[in-house]
């Protein structure tokens, strides 16, 4: 039998080294109160742990989406709040300007008004969000919406889709919107329009004066008349009323590259009941003869396919000088009032939806921090340190060391005599 004193001494102090280090890492765990867990035996616990952390960073970033896109909601709200009371401003004028006692510098004024509530709206659907995203542009990357050329047309450059963010599993909600359903889309009774079209449709109206949507008696005082109509592209659409002492008629036809021969027809056709007969000349020019008390025309109604802002000029038979200008009637009160509540109401549904939104983020934001609290508590148990076990480990390891220390002191004590004896 070898008998080694320096392998005694680095027996003892490799086991002295475990227990220590087990000692302090179980008071570790008594102090913070959380247990140390080893892949060796709490694998299970690991596992666990691990899928509940998952967990709640992925529900944690959902309470962060919701609290963007909340963010993101709030001023679209404001926006389209704004919206709504420039609609209200723009019907407050259309009524105004109806009054036939008005002078033309109060009809500017009312003009430069309109023009004033363009600009503010076309900011509006230029408007950013917090981070210098468009509100209005969904998901395309650019600078502007929309775009205002010299002429003062505007046109959209966005997306047709907005863009979303999940705030809960399944649940993803509008941080932005495209502006062609919110500017460019409204449901109207002869299908949709955009909110600039109607505000250029509002300023031509204004610009023509009441009551010239009609022209005077045009026999009134020679036993002939002419009047111009506009030009056309290559296929246009015009309609009129021909009222000849009280007896109404409605002249509607589609005009080829300026022939306005199918108009002249169906005058013609009616002569033998008004007594007034209808020629053709150069330069889209109308001729009537006849011997009718009261002949007016009215109501004219310009479809596609003109050029500018088409209107009828009333000449005199003789000289060709202008007597009288008749616009259409699309630019009228009644279509661009009704118009601007349909903006209205459209803007209203919007801004339920972006509500609809807000309270759904709000619901899910809630709902996704209790889920936060709960997922936290598990994480803690998990965690927890078992003060019991740990107690009990610590009383026998130090009962351990001790005899250890014991054991090593008697047999260090000895001599080689002790052996050989």
């Amino acid at each position: 039998m070898t008998i080694s004193t320096s392998r005694l001494y680095q027996t003892n102090r490799d086991l002295f080294v475990s227990l220590n280090k087990e000692l302090q890492n179980l008071q570790a765990q008594a102090g913070s109160g959380e247990a140390n867990l080893r892949l060796a035996k709490d694998l299970t616990d690991i596992s666990k742990l691990n899928m509940l952390e998952e967990k709640s960073s992925e529900v944690s970033q959902y309470v962060s989406n919701a609290k963007r896109a909340q963010t993101d909601l709030e001023i679209l709200d404001l926006t389209v709040e704004r919206l709504q009371d420039l609609t209200i401003k723009l019907q407050e004028i259309s009524v105004e300007s109806t009054n036939d006692t008005l002078l033309p510098e109060e009809r500017a004024r009312f003009i430069l008004d309109v023009q004033m509530i363009k600009d503010e709206i076309f900011s509006l659907a230029n408007k950013k969000d917090s981070l210098g995203n468009s509100l209005f542009a969904g998901v395309a990357n650019v600078d502007t919406a929309y775009n205002k050329d010299r002429n003062g047309v505007v046109s959209y450059q966005g997306s047709t889709i907005s863009r979303k963010l999940n705030v809960s599993e399944g649940l993803e909600v509008k941080q932005n919107f495209s502006g062609l359903e919110v500017f460019d889309r409204i449901s109207g009774e002869d299908g949709d329009f955009s909110v600039f079209t109607l505000i250029d449709k509002l300023t031509q109206s204004l610009e023509v004066p009441i009551g010239s949507y009609q022209a005077n008696n045009l026999l009134a005082n020679s036993n002939s008349a002419k009047i111009k109509l506009p030009p056309t592209e290559d296929q246009a659409d015009l309609s009129f009323e021909f009222i000849v002492d009280g007896m109404k008629s409605t002249i509607s036809a589609s005009v080829f590259s300026n022939d306005y021969q199918p108009i002249v027809d169906k005058i013609n056709q009616l002569t033998i009941q008004t007594g007034v007969s209808a020629s053709l000349s150069e330069n889209n020019e109308i001729t009537f003869a006849g011997n009718g008390e009261d002949v007016t025309i009215g109501a004219f109604t310009f479809g596609v396919g003109y050029k500018g802002k088409p209107s009828v000029q009333v000449l005199n038979a003789q000289s060709n000088d202008i007597i009288d200008e008749i616009y259409s009637e699309v630019s009228s009160y009644s279509v661009t009032s009704q118009q601007i509540t349909d903006a209205f109401e459209h803007f209203s549904s919007i801004r339920a939806e972006i509500s609809n939104s807000f309270r759904l983020t709000e619901a899910a934001q809630q709902s996704n921090e209790d889920m936060i609290l709960l997922i936290e508590e598990d994480i803690a148990e998990l965690r927890e340190a078992d003060m019991a076990s740990i107690l009990t480990q610590i009383e026998f390891l130090m009962t351990n060391k001790e005899a250890a220390q014991a054991t090593f002191t008697r047999i260090s004590s000895k001599s080689l005599f002790d052996f050989l004896g």
